[in-house]
Order: C-alpha cells, then sequence, then structure tokens
C-alpha cells in the first residue's frame, strides 16, 4: 500500500466536509522508544551448533554502551473523512481509526513476505533466505488542556521469522566455493563453530536449515501541541 497515495487522497477528500471537534495541525515532540523488548527462537540443524542453554558462562569481561538520543520534532495533522472515521498524518504515514469522547486510536498494519534464491542445478546446490515479518503500530491521543492538545502513546509490536536454507553437500568445483552461505556466524547467540561446507555432512538432514523468529514490542508517550496553523498549510510543513 503507497501510504503516501493515501495521504494524499485522505487530505484531498478533507475539502468540503464538516470539521470535527479534535480536527487541527500538532507539533509532536517524540522521545526516542527505549523500551522495546523482544523474544527471539532461533532453531537449526546444523551439527555442532545450538542455541545456548543456561546461563552465560562467566567471564572477566564487562561491556559497556551509553548513548543519549534527542527526540524527534515533527508535524501531525488529525481530520476526519466523510463517514467520521478518525484520520492522522504524520509525516508520510497515514493510520485511520475513531474517535471516541476525545480519544482518538488509530492504527496501521504492514507485512513483508521476501525470499531469495540462488539455484546451481549441474552442482546440485540451491540457497535460500526467506523473510516474512508483520509490524503493527498503533497509537492513542487523549486531550489534553494542559498543552492545549493530546497526551499520546506509539505502540509497535513486529514479528519476524528469517528462514535459511541450503544444500548440506556440492560439487565446489562447480559453484566456485567450497563454503556455504548458512553459517551459525550470522546469529551470535549460538554456540559452537558449525557451518557449512561442500563435502562434508554438516547438518543432522538435508537441507540445513537455520530459523530466526523474532517478536518485539515496545512503546513511548509523547506530546503534541496544538498550533494556530490551517489544515491546508500541513502539505508543506510535514517534511519540515
Amino acid at each position: 500500500m503507497n501510504r503516501t497515495f493515501l495521504g494524499a487522497l485522505a487530505l484531498a477528500a478533507l475539502s468540503g466536509c464538516s470539521q470535527f471537534e479534535n480536527q487541527g495541525i500538532f507539533y509532536v515532540n517524540m522521545p526516542v522508544m527505549e523500551n522495546v523488548e523482544c523474544d527471539t527462537t532461533i532453531t537449526e540443524n546444523i551439527i555442532d551448533s545450538d542455541a545456548p542453554v543456561g546461563d552465560a558462562p562467566t567471564t572477566d569481561w564487562t561491556y559497556a554502551y551509553d548513548a543519549t538520543l534527542t527526540p524527534s520534532a515533527l508535524f501531525m495533522q488529525v481530520f476526519s473523512d466523510r463517514n467520521g472515521a478518525a484520520i492522522v498524518q504524520i509525516g508520510a504515514d497515514t493510520y485511520i481509526g475513531t474517535d471516541e469522547k476525545g480519544v482518538i486510536k488509530v492504527s496501521w498494519q504492514g507485512s513483508t513476505d521476501g525470499s531469495y534464491t540462488e539455484t546451481n542445478a549441474g552442482a546440485s546446490y540451491t540457497y535460500t533466505e526467506n523473510e516474512q515479518s508483520t509490524s503493527q503500530v498503533d497509537i492513542t491521543l487523549t486531550k489534553n488542556k494542559d498543552t492545549k492538545g493530546f497526551s499520546g502513546n506509539w505502540q509497535v509490536s513486529t514479528d519476524t521469522t528469517l528462514h535459511f536454507v541450503e544444500t548440506d553437500r556440492w560439487l565446489p568445483d562447480d559453484v566456485g566455493f567450497n563454503d556455504g552461505s548458512i553459517n551459525t556466524a550470522i546469529f551470535l547467540n549460538l554456540e559452537g563453530t558449525g557451518s557449512n561446507s561442500a563435502e562434508q555432512d554438516d547438518c543432522d538432514s538435508d537441507p540445513c536449515v537455520l530459523d530466526k523468529a523474532e517478536i518485539c514490542e515496545g512503546s513511548v508517550g509523547f506530546t503534541a501541541i496544538e498550533t494556530d496553523l490551517p489544515d491546508e498549510a500541513f502539505l508543506s510543513v510535514q517534511y519540515a
């Protein structure tokens, strides 16, 4: 779906529509989302490469990373369509939902399903990468009299599966390489030194398979302050 195009249609549809109470252009102060939590599952049939079990081994090494990121400043427009649905436009992204008793709830869901394959029939070799993912964004806006705008909550959830499949044994002289593309080094939390090479049985069965499934969720609160910009000004400020 072309969300920029959808936003343009929504703005065009505004012409001639009656305003609803919460309509307007708002200045948004969006902090960095820092509380993202992920649940990761790895499955594979590669010999000597297992997902870690139990506590991490004791080590004298410690690693520290610290960074401070500034919030984002952007503009948001809130309006409705002819059927009364609430529409929130932030930058080039459009979200549609409801406005009930001053609480606006809008959302958007996207998905990806793509694959890449290398095949050499003469060498009996095939390698495939596949990614399947869905992402859900839910935004809640509650009227805030102190800021003359909204108190907002931005919630994001993603569900991603990476799927790697590679022939266990092949003819290296015909393909020009001995080491395969599937390797446990792709994911640092796999234990062992197993990999896939041309003329050895590196996996419990043929083909070799490595999957990583990850579900992540996070949210952040933000403020949206009402501006005195007219509705038609949004197209000129949304990318500012």
